[in-house]
Protein backbone atom coordinates (compact mmCIF):
# COMPACT_ATOMS: atom_id res chain seq x y z
CA UNK A 1 0.00 0.00 0.00
CA UNK A 2 1.64 3.36 -1.19
CA UNK A 3 2.08 6.00 2.15
CA UNK A 4 0.44 9.47 0.89
CA UNK A 5 0.34 12.29 3.27
CA UNK A 6 -2.06 15.10 4.31
CA UNK A 7 -2.02 18.55 5.79
CA UNK A 8 -3.93 19.75 9.38
CA UNK A 9 -3.96 22.58 10.76
CA UNK A 10 -4.11 23.02 14.33
CA UNK A 11 -5.15 26.07 15.34
CA UNK A 12 -3.49 26.90 19.01
CA UNK A 13 -0.11 25.00 18.97
CA UNK A 14 1.40 24.66 22.60
CA UNK A 15 4.87 25.80 22.53
CA UNK A 16 6.26 24.44 25.62
CA UNK A 17 9.49 25.67 26.50
CA UNK A 18 10.70 22.02 27.70
CA UNK A 19 9.92 20.66 24.32
CA UNK A 20 13.16 19.21 23.14
CA UNK A 21 13.36 19.32 19.57
CA UNK A 22 15.85 16.75 18.75
CA UNK A 23 15.04 14.17 20.85
CA UNK A 24 11.36 14.32 21.58
CA UNK A 25 10.21 11.31 19.38
CA UNK A 26 7.11 10.74 21.34
CA UNK A 27 3.71 11.41 22.44
CA UNK A 28 3.27 13.41 19.02
CA UNK A 29 0.52 12.13 18.78
CA UNK A 30 -1.03 12.90 21.97
CA UNK A 31 -0.20 16.45 20.55
CA UNK A 32 -2.25 15.87 17.72
CA UNK A 33 -4.76 14.51 19.63
CA UNK A 34 -5.18 17.51 22.03
CA UNK A 35 -5.07 19.36 19.07
CA UNK A 36 -3.23 22.47 21.29
CA UNK A 37 -0.33 24.26 18.70
CA UNK A 38 3.40 25.73 19.83
CA UNK A 39 5.25 28.96 21.34
CA UNK A 40 8.79 30.73 21.52
CA UNK A 41 10.04 33.47 23.53
CA UNK A 42 6.78 35.89 24.25
CA UNK A 43 4.82 33.61 22.18
CA UNK A 44 3.35 30.38 24.66
CA UNK A 45 1.13 29.14 21.16
CA UNK A 46 1.26 29.54 17.72
CA UNK A 47 -1.56 30.02 15.75
CA UNK A 48 -2.26 27.45 12.87
CA UNK A 49 0.35 24.59 12.88
CA UNK A 50 1.09 22.55 10.39
CA UNK A 51 1.24 18.79 10.86
CA UNK A 52 1.58 16.32 7.99
CA UNK A 53 -0.07 13.56 8.39
CA UNK A 54 0.96 9.93 6.69
CA UNK A 55 -2.20 7.85 5.81
CA UNK A 56 -4.63 10.03 7.96
CA UNK A 57 -2.88 8.06 10.91
CA UNK A 58 0.28 9.16 12.46
CA UNK A 59 2.54 12.73 12.04
CA UNK A 60 5.71 12.60 9.98
CA UNK A 61 7.77 13.80 12.93
CA UNK A 62 10.88 14.82 11.01
CA UNK A 63 8.77 17.87 9.36
CA UNK A 64 7.00 18.35 12.73
CA UNK A 65 10.48 18.98 14.66
CA UNK A 66 11.98 21.68 11.39
CA UNK A 67 9.23 23.56 12.28
CA UNK A 68 9.27 23.85 15.76
CA UNK A 69 12.87 24.38 14.88
CA UNK A 70 12.14 27.33 12.43
CA UNK A 71 10.05 29.19 14.83
CA UNK A 72 12.74 28.40 17.98
CA UNK A 73 15.95 29.28 16.19
CA UNK A 74 14.58 32.22 13.50
CA UNK A 75 15.39 35.70 13.80
CA UNK A 76 12.08 36.37 12.97
CA UNK A 77 9.25 33.58 13.83
CA UNK A 78 7.95 32.19 10.03
CA UNK A 79 4.44 33.22 9.42
CA UNK A 80 1.46 30.51 9.50
CA UNK A 81 1.61 30.93 5.74
CA UNK A 82 4.84 30.40 5.85
CA UNK A 83 5.26 27.34 7.39
CA UNK A 84 1.83 25.93 5.41
CA UNK A 85 3.63 26.87 2.15
CA UNK A 86 6.66 24.74 3.18
CA UNK A 87 4.35 21.63 4.82
CA UNK A 88 2.56 21.51 1.11
CA UNK A 89 6.12 21.29 -0.64
CA UNK A 90 6.77 18.36 1.65
CA UNK A 91 3.90 16.98 1.41
CA UNK A 92 4.66 17.00 -2.70
CA UNK A 93 7.78 15.55 -2.34
CA UNK A 94 6.93 12.84 0.84
CA UNK A 95 3.68 11.60 -2.09
CA UNK A 96 6.70 11.66 -4.98
CA UNK A 97 9.14 9.41 -2.85
CA UNK A 98 6.27 6.98 -1.64
CA UNK A 99 4.90 6.46 -5.67
CA UNK A 100 8.07 5.89 -6.80
CA UNK A 101 9.05 3.66 -3.55
CA UNK A 102 12.12 6.08 -2.75
CA UNK A 103 13.72 6.48 0.70
CA UNK A 104 14.07 9.99 1.16
CA UNK A 105 16.48 9.05 3.97
CA UNK A 106 18.79 6.91 2.22
CA UNK A 107 21.61 8.02 -0.78
CA UNK A 108 23.54 5.21 -1.89
CA UNK A 109 25.01 7.13 -5.23
CA UNK A 110 25.78 10.34 -5.69
CA UNK A 111 23.86 11.30 -8.51
CA UNK A 112 21.10 9.27 -7.14
CA UNK A 113 19.96 10.79 -4.68
CA UNK A 114 16.16 11.74 -3.80
CA UNK A 115 16.29 15.30 -3.53
CA UNK A 116 17.80 14.69 -7.67
CA UNK A 117 15.26 12.22 -8.33
CA UNK A 118 12.96 14.46 -7.11
CA UNK A 119 14.13 17.35 -9.35
CA UNK A 120 13.66 15.49 -12.45
CA UNK A 121 10.01 14.63 -11.45
CA UNK A 122 9.39 18.70 -11.22
CA UNK A 123 11.41 19.17 -14.60
CA UNK A 124 8.77 16.46 -16.16
CA UNK A 125 6.17 18.55 -14.65
CA UNK A 126 7.37 21.99 -15.97
CA UNK A 127 7.69 20.19 -19.68
CA UNK A 128 4.10 18.79 -19.73
CA UNK A 129 2.57 22.21 -18.06
CA UNK A 130 1.54 20.89 -15.23
CA UNK A 131 3.31 23.28 -12.64
CA UNK A 132 5.01 26.56 -13.45
CA UNK A 133 8.51 27.00 -13.02
CA UNK A 134 8.10 29.31 -10.27
CA UNK A 135 6.33 26.60 -8.63
CA UNK A 136 9.01 23.92 -9.26
CA UNK A 137 11.91 26.02 -7.77
CA UNK A 138 9.71 27.27 -4.27
CA UNK A 139 9.20 23.38 -3.94
CA UNK A 140 12.61 22.18 -4.54
CA UNK A 141 14.22 25.10 -2.19
CA UNK A 142 11.29 24.10 0.36
CA UNK A 143 12.85 20.17 0.55
CA UNK A 144 16.79 21.58 -0.08
CA UNK A 145 15.98 23.55 3.07
CA UNK A 146 14.60 20.57 5.12
CA UNK A 147 17.38 18.35 3.69
CA UNK A 148 20.16 21.04 5.31
CA UNK A 149 17.69 20.82 8.81
CA UNK A 150 17.98 17.44 8.54
CA UNK A 151 22.00 17.24 8.28
CA UNK A 152 22.71 19.69 10.60
CA UNK A 153 20.23 19.90 13.38
CA UNK A 154 19.02 16.25 13.50
CA UNK A 155 22.74 14.74 12.17
CA UNK A 156 21.17 12.41 9.82
CA UNK A 157 24.15 10.67 8.42
CA UNK A 158 23.91 10.04 4.48
CA UNK A 159 26.36 7.38 2.64
CA UNK A 160 26.40 10.24 -0.14
CA UNK A 161 25.42 14.49 0.23
CA UNK A 162 21.98 14.20 -0.93
CA UNK A 163 23.35 17.91 -3.27
CA UNK A 164 26.47 19.79 -3.24
CA UNK A 165 26.25 23.15 -1.21
CA UNK A 166 27.78 26.30 -3.05
CA UNK A 167 29.73 28.65 -0.56
CA UNK A 168 30.08 32.14 -0.06
CA UNK A 169 31.95 34.18 2.32
CA UNK A 170 30.45 37.51 3.66
CA UNK A 171 32.46 40.60 5.53
CA UNK A 172 31.00 41.83 9.05
CA UNK A 173 32.21 44.32 11.33
CA UNK A 174 31.38 44.65 15.20
CA UNK A 175 31.15 47.14 17.38
CA UNK A 176 35.12 47.56 17.92
CA UNK A 177 35.29 47.83 14.49
CA UNK A 178 37.17 44.51 13.69
CA UNK A 179 36.43 42.49 10.30
CA UNK A 180 35.49 38.95 10.23
CA UNK A 181 34.39 36.87 7.45
CA UNK A 182 31.61 34.16 8.14
CA UNK A 183 30.60 31.50 5.46
CA UNK A 184 27.14 30.86 4.15
CA UNK A 185 25.44 28.80 1.98
CA UNK A 186 24.42 30.35 -1.49
CA UNK A 187 22.80 27.88 -3.14
CA UNK A 188 23.17 24.31 -4.16
CA UNK A 189 23.73 22.23 -7.84
CA UNK A 190 20.19 20.46 -7.30
CA UNK A 191 18.18 24.39 -7.26
CA UNK A 192 19.88 25.53 -11.13
CA UNK A 193 18.69 24.14 -14.01
CA UNK A 194 15.17 24.10 -13.61
CA UNK A 195 14.51 26.87 -15.88
CA UNK A 196 13.50 30.78 -16.16
CA UNK A 197 10.41 31.58 -14.33
CA UNK A 198 10.12 34.39 -17.37
CA UNK A 199 9.73 37.40 -15.00
CA UNK A 200 11.90 40.55 -15.47
CA UNK A 201 11.72 43.82 -14.86
CA UNK A 202 13.35 45.24 -18.05
CA UNK A 203 10.85 43.56 -20.50
CA UNK A 204 7.75 43.31 -18.10
CA UNK A 205 5.96 46.73 -19.65
CA UNK A 206 6.23 45.17 -22.81
CA UNK A 207 3.94 42.18 -22.13
CA UNK A 208 1.67 44.62 -20.05
CA UNK A 209 2.64 43.59 -17.20
CA UNK A 210 4.11 45.08 -14.14
CA UNK A 211 6.07 42.66 -11.82
CA UNK A 212 5.11 43.68 -8.07
CA UNK A 213 5.28 40.40 -6.29
CA UNK A 214 3.08 39.25 -9.13
CA UNK A 215 2.16 39.77 -12.11
CA UNK A 216 -0.41 42.91 -12.27
CA UNK A 217 -2.00 44.79 -15.36
CA UNK A 218 -2.89 48.15 -14.30
CA UNK A 219 -6.54 48.75 -15.35
CA UNK A 220 -7.32 51.33 -18.53
CA UNK A 221 -9.16 54.52 -17.49
CA UNK A 222 -12.05 52.61 -19.43
CA UNK A 223 -11.94 49.40 -17.27
CA UNK A 224 -11.83 51.24 -14.23
CA UNK A 225 -14.69 53.10 -14.41
CA UNK A 226 -16.76 49.84 -16.04
CA UNK A 227 -15.16 48.35 -12.65
CA UNK A 228 -17.09 51.40 -10.71
CA UNK A 229 -19.90 51.23 -12.42
CA UNK A 230 -20.13 46.90 -11.28
CA UNK A 231 -19.45 47.71 -7.91
CA UNK A 232 -22.24 50.39 -7.91
CA UNK A 233 -24.49 48.19 -9.14
CA UNK A 234 -23.59 45.02 -6.89
CA UNK A 235 -24.78 47.32 -3.78
CA UNK A 236 -22.33 46.16 -1.60
CA UNK A 237 -21.14 48.92 0.73
CA UNK A 238 -18.26 47.07 2.19
CA UNK A 239 -16.54 45.84 -1.51
CA UNK A 240 -17.04 48.91 -2.87
CA UNK A 241 -15.00 50.78 -0.53
CA UNK A 242 -12.50 47.58 -0.24
CA UNK A 243 -12.19 48.47 -4.12
CA UNK A 244 -11.92 52.23 -3.89
CA UNK A 245 -9.43 51.96 -1.33
CA UNK A 246 -7.03 49.74 -3.06
CA UNK A 247 -7.44 52.00 -5.80
CA UNK A 248 -6.45 55.67 -4.64
CA UNK A 249 -4.32 54.27 -1.92
CA UNK A 250 -2.39 51.32 -3.35
CA UNK A 251 -2.53 49.39 -0.19
CA UNK A 252 -2.43 45.23 -0.04
CA UNK A 253 -5.52 43.22 0.53
CA UNK A 254 -4.13 42.45 4.27
CA UNK A 255 -3.46 45.94 4.88
CA UNK A 256 -6.96 47.04 3.95
CA UNK A 257 -9.03 44.13 5.34
CA UNK A 258 -6.75 44.67 8.95
CA UNK A 259 -7.67 48.28 9.44
CA UNK A 260 -9.06 48.93 12.29
CA UNK A 261 -12.01 51.73 13.52
CA UNK A 262 -9.14 53.49 15.15
CA UNK A 263 -7.69 54.39 12.29
CA UNK A 264 -10.54 56.63 11.18
CA UNK A 265 -11.23 58.27 14.68
CA UNK A 266 -9.56 61.55 13.96
CA UNK A 267 -11.43 64.85 12.09
CA UNK A 268 -9.91 66.29 9.18
CA UNK A 269 -10.89 69.81 7.54
CA UNK A 270 -7.99 71.43 5.60
CA UNK A 271 -5.81 68.40 4.84
CA UNK A 272 -6.02 66.75 1.61
CA UNK A 273 -4.96 63.41 3.00
CA UNK A 274 -4.44 61.31 6.07
CA UNK A 275 -1.62 59.00 6.95
CA UNK A 276 -2.13 55.80 8.48
CA UNK A 277 0.52 53.45 9.83
CA UNK A 278 0.65 49.52 8.70
CA UNK A 279 3.19 46.86 9.92
CA UNK A 280 5.77 46.55 12.77
CA UNK A 281 6.53 50.77 13.96
CA UNK A 282 7.49 49.56 16.98
CA UNK A 283 11.05 48.32 16.22
CA UNK A 284 11.54 52.01 14.73
CA UNK A 285 13.39 54.49 17.13
CA UNK A 286 9.84 56.20 17.22
CA UNK A 287 7.61 53.39 18.60
CA UNK A 288 4.11 52.63 17.55
CA UNK A 289 2.75 56.09 16.41
CA UNK A 290 -1.08 54.90 18.42
CA UNK A 291 -0.82 53.27 22.03
CA UNK A 292 -0.56 49.31 21.81
CA UNK A 293 -3.93 48.18 22.92
CA UNK A 294 -5.25 49.29 19.30
CA UNK A 295 -2.58 47.18 16.72
CA UNK A 296 -1.37 48.81 13.43
CA UNK A 297 -3.09 47.08 10.10
CA UNK A 298 -1.04 44.52 8.65
CA UNK A 299 1.73 44.55 5.83
CA UNK A 300 3.57 42.78 3.78
CA UNK A 301 6.38 40.98 5.86
CA UNK A 302 5.75 43.02 8.92
CA UNK A 303 7.45 46.10 6.88
CA UNK A 304 6.58 49.12 8.61
CA UNK A 305 4.64 51.53 6.03
CA UNK A 306 2.39 54.68 5.45
CA UNK A 307 -0.51 54.38 3.42
CA UNK A 308 -1.91 58.53 2.17
CA UNK A 309 -5.23 58.09 2.33
CA UNK A 310 -7.43 60.97 0.30
CA UNK A 311 -9.80 62.66 2.50
CA UNK A 312 -12.68 62.03 0.34
CA UNK A 313 -12.30 58.52 0.72
CA UNK A 314 -11.24 58.77 4.39
CA UNK A 315 -14.38 60.22 5.12
CA UNK A 316 -16.23 58.02 3.32
CA UNK A 317 -14.69 55.43 6.02
CA UNK A 318 -15.40 57.17 8.33
CA UNK A 319 -19.10 57.52 7.64
CA UNK A 320 -19.39 54.00 7.17
CA UNK A 321 -18.37 53.00 10.48
CA UNK A 322 -20.84 55.07 12.41
CA UNK A 323 -23.85 53.73 9.68
CA UNK A 324 -26.59 51.49 11.39
CA UNK A 325 -25.12 48.44 8.57
CA UNK A 326 -21.47 48.88 10.36
CA UNK A 327 -22.27 49.04 13.99
CA UNK A 328 -25.04 46.32 14.00
CA UNK A 329 -22.32 44.18 12.43
CA UNK A 330 -20.06 45.53 15.20
CA UNK A 331 -22.57 44.28 17.76
CA UNK A 332 -22.19 40.73 16.65
CA UNK A 333 -18.61 40.43 17.67
CA UNK A 334 -17.77 37.95 19.97
CA UNK A 335 -14.94 39.54 21.27
CA UNK A 336 -15.25 41.25 24.59
CA UNK A 337 -11.13 42.00 25.05
CA UNK A 338 -11.20 44.21 22.85
CA UNK A 339 -11.99 48.15 23.31
CA UNK A 340 -14.71 49.10 20.17
CA UNK A 341 -11.93 51.10 18.41
CA UNK A 342 -9.74 48.09 18.10
CA UNK A 343 -12.10 46.05 16.16
CA UNK A 344 -11.98 45.77 12.22
CA UNK A 345 -13.44 48.30 10.13
CA UNK A 346 -14.80 45.42 8.15
CA UNK A 347 -16.93 42.55 8.96
CA UNK A 348 -19.15 39.72 7.56
CA UNK A 349 -23.00 40.03 8.49
CA UNK A 350 -22.07 37.93 11.18
CA UNK A 351 -19.71 39.76 12.65
CA UNK A 352 -16.41 38.10 11.65
CA UNK A 353 -13.45 39.69 10.21
CA UNK A 354 -12.71 39.06 6.26
CA UNK A 355 -9.14 38.96 7.29
CA UNK A 356 -7.78 38.84 11.03
CA UNK A 357 -4.38 39.97 11.78
CA UNK A 358 -1.44 37.88 12.48
CA UNK A 359 -1.13 39.54 15.96
CA UNK A 360 -5.03 39.21 16.84
CA UNK A 361 -5.52 37.75 20.49
CA UNK A 362 -8.22 35.96 18.95
CA UNK A 363 -6.53 34.09 16.05
CA UNK A 364 -6.61 30.83 17.95
CA UNK A 365 -10.42 31.19 17.84
CA UNK A 366 -10.59 30.42 13.97
CA UNK A 367 -10.17 27.16 13.23
CA UNK A 368 -9.05 28.81 9.26
CA UNK A 369 -7.77 31.83 9.41
CA UNK A 370 -9.95 34.35 7.38
CA UNK A 371 -7.12 35.63 5.11
CA UNK A 372 -9.83 37.35 3.00
CA UNK A 373 -12.14 34.72 1.56
CA UNK A 374 -15.14 36.60 0.96
CA UNK A 375 -13.67 38.70 -0.87
CA UNK A 376 -12.15 36.24 -3.56
CA UNK A 377 -15.70 34.73 -3.37
CA UNK A 378 -17.10 37.94 -4.33
CA UNK A 379 -14.55 38.74 -6.71
CA UNK A 380 -15.16 35.10 -8.43
CA UNK A 381 -18.98 34.68 -7.96
CA UNK A 382 -20.67 38.37 -8.47
CA UNK A 383 -18.13 41.06 -9.41
CA UNK A 384 -16.05 38.69 -12.51
CA UNK A 385 -19.86 37.65 -14.33
CA UNK A 386 -21.23 40.79 -14.41
CA UNK A 387 -18.34 42.59 -15.43
CA UNK A 388 -17.96 40.09 -18.40
CA UNK A 389 -21.66 41.50 -19.20
CA UNK A 390 -20.67 45.09 -19.21
CA UNK A 391 -17.89 44.64 -21.72
CA UNK A 392 -14.47 44.09 -19.14
CA UNK A 393 -12.73 41.87 -21.53
CA UNK A 394 -9.69 41.40 -19.47
CA UNK A 395 -8.67 39.36 -16.99
CA UNK A 396 -8.71 40.59 -13.32
CA UNK A 397 -7.74 40.04 -10.17
CA UNK A 398 -7.58 42.42 -6.84
CA UNK A 399 -3.75 43.04 -6.96
CA UNK A 400 -4.19 44.38 -10.22
CA UNK A 401 -5.88 47.43 -8.41
CA UNK A 402 -2.20 48.05 -6.98
CA UNK A 403 -0.50 48.31 -9.63
CA UNK A 404 -3.26 50.57 -11.58
CA UNK A 405 -3.05 53.02 -8.41
CA UNK A 406 0.77 53.10 -9.65
CA UNK A 407 -0.24 53.99 -12.73
CA UNK A 408 -2.29 56.37 -12.15
CA UNK A 409 -0.11 58.36 -10.15
CA UNK A 410 2.35 58.14 -12.67
CA UNK A 411 0.45 59.37 -15.24
CA UNK A 412 -0.67 62.12 -13.23
CA UNK A 413 2.64 63.26 -11.81
CA UNK A 414 4.41 63.58 -15.49
CA UNK A 415 1.36 65.11 -16.95
CA UNK A 416 1.64 68.00 -13.75
CA UNK A 417 5.31 68.14 -14.80
CA UNK A 418 4.52 68.65 -18.37
CA UNK A 419 1.85 71.32 -17.93
CA UNK A 420 4.58 73.25 -15.41
CA UNK A 421 7.11 72.70 -18.35
CA UNK A 422 9.43 70.87 -15.19
CA UNK A 423 9.99 67.35 -16.29
CA UNK A 424 11.82 65.71 -13.45
CA UNK A 425 11.21 62.17 -13.89
CA UNK A 426 13.47 61.55 -11.12
CA UNK A 427 11.23 63.32 -8.84
CA UNK A 428 8.03 60.98 -9.91
CA UNK A 429 10.06 58.15 -9.19
CA UNK A 430 10.65 58.82 -5.51
CA UNK A 431 7.31 59.94 -5.23
CA UNK A 432 5.59 56.41 -6.58
CA UNK A 433 7.96 54.61 -4.54
CA UNK A 434 7.17 56.50 -1.77
CA UNK A 435 3.77 55.93 -2.26
CA UNK A 436 3.50 52.54 -3.03
CA UNK A 437 6.02 51.67 -0.09
CA UNK A 438 8.33 49.93 -2.45
CA UNK A 439 11.90 48.65 -0.94
CA UNK A 440 13.73 48.59 -4.07
CA UNK A 441 13.31 51.63 -7.37
CA UNK A 442 13.83 49.11 -9.97
CA UNK A 443 10.14 47.56 -9.23
CA UNK A 444 9.25 51.42 -9.36
CA UNK A 445 10.94 51.81 -12.56
CA UNK A 446 8.41 49.67 -14.27
CA UNK A 447 5.73 52.22 -13.79
CA UNK A 448 7.25 54.52 -15.91
CA UNK A 449 8.73 52.06 -18.41
CA UNK A 450 5.08 50.88 -18.74
CA UNK A 451 4.18 54.21 -19.59
CA UNK A 452 6.41 55.05 -22.39
CA UNK A 453 6.80 50.95 -23.83
CA UNK A 454 2.83 51.36 -24.10
CA UNK A 455 2.90 54.57 -26.18
CA UNK A 456 5.60 52.58 -28.21
CA UNK A 457 3.49 49.56 -28.28
CA UNK A 458 -0.11 51.47 -29.54
CA UNK A 459 2.28 53.24 -31.96
CA UNK A 460 3.52 49.77 -33.55
CA UNK A 461 0.32 48.08 -33.13
CA UNK A 462 -1.00 51.08 -35.41
CA UNK A 463 2.03 50.55 -37.68
CA UNK A 464 0.68 46.43 -38.08
CA UNK A 465 -2.67 47.26 -38.63
CA UNK A 466 -2.00 49.78 -41.80
CA UNK A 467 0.42 47.08 -42.66
CA UNK A 468 -2.09 44.35 -43.03
CA UNK A 469 -4.47 47.09 -44.59
CA UNK A 470 -1.79 47.53 -47.34
CA UNK A 471 -1.27 43.84 -47.80
CA UNK A 472 -5.02 43.01 -48.23
CA UNK A 473 -6.05 45.88 -50.12
CA UNK A 474 -3.19 44.79 -52.85
CA UNK A 475 -4.61 41.12 -52.75
CA UNK A 476 -6.39 39.68 -55.83
CA UNK A 477 -10.01 38.67 -55.16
Amino acid sequence: MTNRCYLVLIPKFDLDPSYNLKDQTTGLRNILEENTPISFCEMKYYPHFPIILINDNYPWENPLRYFLNKIRSSYEVPSPETLKSIASSLIDYYNFCSNDSVDYLSCEHPLKSPIRKYKSHLIYKIKTESIAVSTAKLRLNHVVNFYRYLIKVEEIAFQHPPFEDSEGIISIYNNETNQYYHKINLTSDVQRGLGNTGYNHQDSAFKGNIRDYGDLKPLSLNEQSILIKALDELGNIEMKLIFLIALTTGARKETILTLRRADFSSSYEKQKEVIIYAGDWLRRPSNSPREVEVPLPDSKSNKPIKIFFPIPIYNKVKTYINSPRALSRLKKVDSPKKVKSAHYVFLSQQGNPFFISKFDENIFDFQTRPTGQALATFIQEKLKPLLKTMGFSSHFKFHDLRATFGMNLTNCLIKKAKDEQKVDLSEALTIVKTRMNHSSFSTTQQYLNFKSNSAVMVKAQKSYEKYLADIFENLPI
